[in-house]
């Protein structure tokens, strides 16, 4: 076909690749998608030489790339983590936007909690989501102990989100440094923010998978 042999195609593949970057609810794959466009469009604008409509939407497109993501260098470049919010960063939000932990960390507080306290008590509802900055935790179901938490680890996080009933007891050990958001205002929180919900489901999700593999290799062990 003709828009193949003449090289059209470049600029309508690039017009695809903006309608898709656009519709992605990802902001690594919009980056991807976006990047890719540019290419398209400069590729067309080299090659298609007589459609100068291509040049010149494809040159405002990376503008546009080029002015969002200094926007968000600087609103990133703004954000600010003392030592122990750091642990939340780089421990079960590593990887995650900093501005996105940043607000999830401000509607929070911390507290020292003391040995024998009782963060989540089995087919109760998770009163919070907790953060272990520090301490050691023991989770205990049907009175036998099923596993530890430590440092670094997620309390609360199986059923935070959807108000459901703990299926363990978690009770410290020793005394403890601890971050912690009330269940009822993540949730609302949470509802403001579909994105960062959804980076949360994940990462409770992988949280849950590494706890359930160390349990299961703690009863092989007593076996």
């Amino acid at each position: 076909m003709k828009w193949l042999a003449d090289g059209a195609w470049l600029g309508h593949a690039g017009i695809l690749l903006l309608i898709a970057a656009v519709l992605t609810s990802r902001d690594l794959h919009r980056s991807v998608l976006f990047g890719l466009a540019a290419m398209f469009g400069v590729a067309t604008s080299i090659f298609v030489i007589d459609r100068p409509s291509y040049a010149l939407l494809f040159s405002l497109l990376v503008v546009v790339m080029l002015l969002r993501f200094a926007v968000r260098a600087l609103s990133r470049a703004g954000v600010r983590f003392t030592e122990e919010e750091a642990k939340l960063r780089d421990g079960p939000f590593i990887g995650v936007d900093p501005v996105m932990v940043r607000r999830l960390i401000d509607e929070g507080h911390w507290l020292d909690a003391q040995r024998g306290d009782v963060l989540v008590a089995e087919a109760q509802a998770a009163p919070c989501l907790f953060f272990l900055a520090s301490g050691t935790a023991e989770v205990r179901h049907a009175n036998a102990v099923v596993g530890h938490c430590t440092s670094g680890d997620l309390i609360g996080e199986a059923s935070v989100l959807n108000g459901g009933s703990a299926t363990a007891t978690v009770r410290l050990l020793t005394p403890a440094r601890l971050w912690f958001v009330p269940a009822e205002r993540l949730r609302a929180f949470l509802v403001a923010d579909g994105k960062l919900r959804a980076v949360l489901q994940d990462r409770f999700a992988e949280a849950l998978r590494t706890k359930l593999a160390s349990a299961n290799a703690r009863a092989a062990q007593t076996v």
